[in-house]
Order: C-alpha cells, then structure tokens, then sequence
C-alpha cells in the first residue's frame, strides 16, 4: 500500500509501492479538494515495472503536495525548506512584482498554505546565495535589477538596492570575503524537458553511478534537488508553464541506499555527541568533536539554495580527523577563505560503511 496527497488538476499522478502479486488495484480517495462533492474520476490507470529494491536503489516517500511548483528552494536552519515559484503559484510572466513562497515542513511531509512576498520583484530565474551571516540573497531573474533579501531569524523579506546591471537567469556566489555576489552568464531550457532516473556518485564524481530507484514522478525543468540535514534528499516540482500537463505542484524525500540495510531497513547511524556551533578557516575545531562510534570519517557540506539546477555555493569539504581521546576528535579548517566560504554548514561524521550521522548545524565566521 502506498499513500500520498496532489494538486486538483489534470496532470499525470504517479504513486509507488512494493511489489506484490495481486489480481487488481483498488485507488481511494480520502479527501476531494474540488468542492464537487464526494466522488473523484480518474481518466486511465498504468502499472509500471518493478522497481529496484529499497536496500539496492533507496527508497521514496509519498509525494508531499503543494500549493505552488518549487522552483527555487533553500535549507532554513530549523531543517524546513522555503521554497517558491513566481508571481503566481503555476506560471511566470517576467513582470510581476510578488513572489508565491511555501514553506516546507521535512519532518511531517507537509506544507504550509503559499504567502505573497511584494518586494517588487518577481523572484524568479534570479541567482541565489546564503550569506555569511545566514540571509539569503536573491537578486536578479524576472525583474532584472532587483534585489531581495530574507532573513530566516526574523521571517522578514527585504528590498535591496538595484544592481547596476540587469542580469536574468544568472548565477551568483558568496565570496571568500563573505561579500554579496557579483553576476553570472545566463541560459534558457524548456520545462517540457524532463528526467525520471536519478543518479548518485561518490564524492569526487569518478566514481561509477549507483542504481537509483525510479521516483515516478519526472522532474522537468524548474524541478529542485537538495540535501537535508538528515543525510536524505528534497526533489520536487518541475513546469511552471500555466495550464501545460507538466506542472508538478509536488516534492518527495528520498532516502538513499548509503542510510539503508541490504534489506531495506534503516543502517545504524554514528551519532554526533558533541560538536561546536562555531569555527573559523584555519582553526581546530574546539571543544573537540565526539561520536559514539571509532575511527570515523568527517566532512563539512555547505546548506544548499537551489534554483534551475544550479546550487552556487554548494561544497563537500573532508576533514582528517586526529584523535584526541578514545572517539574524541580534533578536526582542522582548511585555511583557504576560497575553499570553505563563510557561512552555514553541516558538519557529519561517517563510519566505515559510509553512512552519515544527521549533520550539526556550524557556521564558518
């Protein structure tokens, strides 16, 4: 049995669920959002092909839906997702003066009700960066010039200044100086394009692709990829093109075969004990990092802002461990301002198989 919430439209709905031999398929509906009373149609019915086993290729949850298509969306540092569309919640137009924003809830796989952000900016194609301090920049896209600012602390969007430059579809990053960022070119891509077959690879992306399962639902273009605090991955929306048949108003988490038994069921996870909240680049991280497991592996991975597939400031950054006492370890910041830029990161620690602990949130002054 599988279970699972969608927007009220005519688009493709795809549910997944364990193979089992059965003579046929019975759909319930436990809600109607319409208001056309208590029934639902459904035009056509397709069973897919088996799927690779939860512990081979992770495993899904049921889509979460929501009210807008994500098109952008940001790891807040309370483990939720800010995610947002355009000036509406379907389409975009390029003019507009408000944003559609949501906010995503990871923990019980649901969504809040879309706000109008008006900054006088549309916040759409724009470039994304997460500050040193922890704000969001987000500048450039629909309205060209603009500049807006939100601050997850106090749950307020703020008008920045112009740029001198009208820059759409572009890409920006936080500098070493943890200054705002500058531009970047631009590109443009239909959302009919679609894809339905993740992929992993190692850290260095060298190393062969691991078998995914297929999540069902295709991730056209406008979709969002990003990595939780928790080691699983927030995928979701896809179109927003208007009354086309590939808006995916939806996000499901996956849960990936490093965190899973050969069985399916979950790994044992190394535990952080104890970790600091802050550090600096070239510094040993103090007090000392404890986990309950020996001989551990340690990386650093920046909080992602993602938009159009682009995550800017993204970074996994491996820290050699030297033990202080018994799973007591000093961990050393790289020195180069370029190579771990200020901000907020997700400290792990990893044991021998490879299976992460749920990150410790760290900001790099």
């Amino acid at each position: 049995m599988t279970t699972g919430t969608w927007p009220d439209d005519k688009t493709v709905k795809t549910a997944t669920f364990p193979a089992v031999s059965a003579r046929y398929v019975r759909l319930t509906a436990w809600t109607e959002a319409g208001n056309r009373g208590d029934w639902t149609s459904v035009a056509e019915v397709n069973i897919l092909g088996v799927a690779p086993s939860a512990g081979a290729g992770g495993a899904w949850e049921p889509p979460i839906g929501l009210p807008i298509v994500p098109v952008s969306a940001i790891l807040l540092p309370d483990g939720r997702l800010l995610t947002f569309a355009a000036y509406d919640a379907m389409t975009f137009d390029k003019k507009g003066t408000v944003t559609k924003v949501c906010v995503v809830d990871v923990t019980t796989n649901t969504a809040g009700q879309s706000a109008s952000v008006e900054t006088g900016h549309e916040m759409f194609c724009t470039g994304l960066a997460i500050l040193a301090d922890g704000r969001i920049l987000v500048n450039g896209g629909g309205s060209d010039r603009a500049t807006t600012v939100y601050d997850p602390g106090t749950d307020t969007w703020t008008r920045g200044p112009l740029m001198e430059i009208a820059r759409g579809r572009r890409t920006g990053s936080c500098s070493p100086q943890a200054r705002p960022p500058g531009g970047g070119p631009g590109w443009s891509a239909s959302p009919l394009n679609r894809s339905s077959r993740p992929t992993l690879r190692g850290p260095t992306g060298r190393q062969p692709r691991l078998a995914v399962r297929y999540f069902g639902i295709p991730r056209t273009y406008h979709s969002v990829a990003l990595l939780l605090a928790d080691g699983r991955v927030f995928s979701g929306g896809g179109g927003l093109c208007g009354t086309c048949t590939v808006n995916h108003a939806d996000g499901r988490i996956f849960t990936p075969p490093y965190l899973l038994e050969p069985d399916g069921s979950p790994r044992p996870r190394p535990v952080l004990t104890a970790a600091p909240s802050t550090a600096t680049p070239g510094s040993t991280i103090t007090p000392a990092v404890t986990t309950d497991v020996g001989s551990p592996t340690f990386a650093l991975v920046r909080t992602s802002a993602v938009t159009h597939g682009v995550n800017n400031d993204q970074r996994r950054i491996p820290l050699m461990p030297r033990a202080a006492d018994g799973t007591t370890y000093a961990l050393d910041i790289p020195a180069d301002r370029g190579v771990v830029l200020p901000g907020a990161y997700l400290l792990f620690a990893l044991d021998a198989r490879g299976t992460p602990s749920v990150g410790s949130w760290i900001t790099i002054a």
